[in-house]
């Protein structure tokens, strides 16, 4: 059910019509559980319909909003910033007072753990695949030849939202370093975001061959999958990236391509085991692990 207003109401009443339109639905459904995934907004209104009616609150935490924030409003100098406290403060106090909470990784487990909620009330539900990632995997070059791409050249590259903090730039560095080498590494992006303007200049005054083709829809991007030859997660050192545990290098595993990332929790967490790790923001190392 989507919970639409016949008319949307202005921003000071939104929540209060939010609450509204869920307890019709509660009134009508007379659910068992009320599920809110994050962010603290959801859980907020579930708590208090679902006090209301008698019905336990699941809350699942699928990011840690205020450090998604923080990665994008200045790092680490902007934690003193009021935003990032209320915010904070706020999806601390859902956590407190769900029922239960779910959640993505041990990582993200322990910070909400930290925060005072009970260890027996917190478990990992991790991210999963459909059973169809694993079917019909392509040979990188046939699924660049399928793509209108080169099929020579030894390719890497990332499915994502384009921010600076997934440290994309960090990969050309490296790419540029296996070109000195002799290796023919060329880079392909899938995905779009507002790094992307400065990874297209970054790549042309590097002389790495970048290939973006935007947004894909989610029927076709396991070919894009496909087409590299390694899968980079080049994440940077922060608290979103340290605590939160990615989709993208799950569905490439499941693509059966090998991927390089980041020496951090959350990223280790969803490798298998013996993935090669290099330090954040070190772009020798992994251009030493891609070679």
């Amino acid at each position: 059910l989507r919970l639409l207003p016949a008319v949307m109401p202005s921003e000071t009443s939104m929540a209060q019509a939010y609450r509204e339109i869920l307890a019709r639905v509660v009134d009508d459904v007379r659910p068992h559980l009320l599920h809110a995934a994050s962010d603290h907004a959801n859980a907020r209104a579930a708590l208090e319909v679902g006090r209301r009616a008698g019905i336990p609150v699941a809350y699942e935490v699928r990011a840690f909003h205020e450090d998604t924030w923080l990665s994008r409003h200045g790092g680490e100098a902007a934690r003193e910033r009021d935003v990032y406290r209320w915010t904070r403060e706020r999806h601390t106090e859902v956590m407190l007072a769900a029922d239960l909470v779910t959640t993505l990784g041990e990582s993200m487990r322990a910070d909400i753990i930290e925060r005072g909620v009970e260890p027996d009330r917190v478990i990992v539900v991790p991210n999963g695949v459909p059973l169809a990632y694993l079917d019909d995997v392509c040979e990188s070059a046939d699924a660049r030849a399928a793509l209108g791409l080169d099929r020579e050249g030894f390719w890497v590259g990332s499915v994502a939202t384009l921010h600076d903090a997934e440290g994309l730039d960090v990969m050309l560095d490296a790419l540029a370093i296996l070109r000195a080498e002799g290796i023919d590494a060329r880079a392909l992006l899938v995905g779009d975001g507002p790094a992307l303007p400065r990874l297209r200049k970054l790549a042309h005054e590097l002389a790495v061959p970048l290939v973006v083709p935007g947004r894909v829809p989610v029927s076709e991007v396991r070919g894009w999958f496909d087409a590299l030859d390694v899968f980079a997660y080049p994440r940077l050192d922060t608290p979103l990236n340290r605590d939160v545990t990615g989709l993208k290098p799950l569905e490439a595993q499941a693509r059966r391509r090998p991927v390089v990332g980041t020496d951090l929790p959350a990223v280790v967490e969803v490798l298998a085991p013996g993935a090669p790790l290099v330090p954040a923001g070190d772009a020798d190392a992994l251009a030493r692990a891609l070679g």
